[in-house]
């Protein structure tokens, strides 16, 4: 069943398309995204990527309600990249605030970086949503294992990021299980400026914390118990490319050809 809110991190099944493609290549195909993404310098790019992201929504079956309410943590940074960036650019002036001028140059280049954090943002929930951790953790360990051969610890550091991704939706319901509790309590977090607003997070910051702490030490308790790096991990089922990656792999690979051309034109 597929919850009400998707956070980057949360796992939901829906028996799409996407959750039976290789975890490898989707993350491949993340990095390429976010490559084209930020590289992308026209209008006609932008809408291009805006089609490959809606795309991926309608195979990944998760819906785009739950998706965009997961967004809302980002919808801050990117409302903040839109002013900043309207403001930060010389050109055609729209309308002047004292010394901050607002260009129509500045406006284009804000709604760019702000289009680019919901972009990656949202392409980032949906290969979360759509993969299980261990297999997202297994895919990353098997694009590190070359760099095994310098002595680096990649289980380590693929099994550091599934549990990082892992605690991005359990850290969000503890967040708002204590926003509710400070609530009930008489705390504000409806007021308006920053400097209010700042002061409200205060009593929600300090619990968070003390709980994420928590949250690590019970964790570190249960691998240790479970002997975790005294021993050689073995994976239940091994990495298999089937046609249906290969099918996706050439979608990806035309789709990276058509943003490039799109963008020499």
């Amino acid at each position: 069943m597929i919850a009400n809110t998707v956070l980057i991190g949360q796992y939901a099944a829906s028996g799409s398309v996407l959750e039976r493609l290789d975890a490898r290549l989707k993350i491949i195909s993340l990095a390429a995204f976010a490559v084209m993404l930020f590289t992308a310098s026209t209008a006609r790019t932008m809408l291009l990527m805006l089609i490959y992201t809606s795309l991926l929504i309608a195979l990944s079956r998760v819906g785009i309600r739950p998706l965009l309410r997961g967004l809302r943590p980002v919808a801050f940074l990117a409302a903040f990249a839109l002013i900043f960036g309207a403001f930060s650019r010389a050109g055609t002036e729209i309308f002047s605030f004292g010394a901050l001028i607002c260009t129509r140059e500045g406006l284009f280049y804000g709604a760019f970086a702000a289009l680019r954090l919901m972009l990656l943002a949202l392409s980032s929930c949906i290969l979360t949503a759509s993969t299980k951790p261990l297999d997202l953790t297994s895919a990353v360990e098997s694009l590190l294992s070359p760099l095994a051969a310098f002595k680096l610890p990649v289980r380590d550091i693929a099994a550091m990021t599934g549990i990082a991704i892992r605690f991005i939706p359990t850290l969000a319901e503890e967040a708002r299980a204590i926003a509710d509790a400070q609530k009930s309590r008489g705390a504000d977090f409806d007021g308006r400026g920053i400097i209010k607003k700042a002061r409200a997070a205060l009593p929600l910051i300090v619990p968070l914390l003390a709980g994420a702490f928590r949250h690590s030490d019970a964790l570190a308790d249960a691998m240790d118990a479970r002997c975790y790096g005294f021993c050689r991990r073995t994976r239940m089922s091994a990495h298999t490319f089937q046609k249906t990656d290969a099918a996706a792999a050439v979608i990806v690979i035309f789709a990276a050809a058509a943003f490039a051309g799109v963008e020499l034109l």
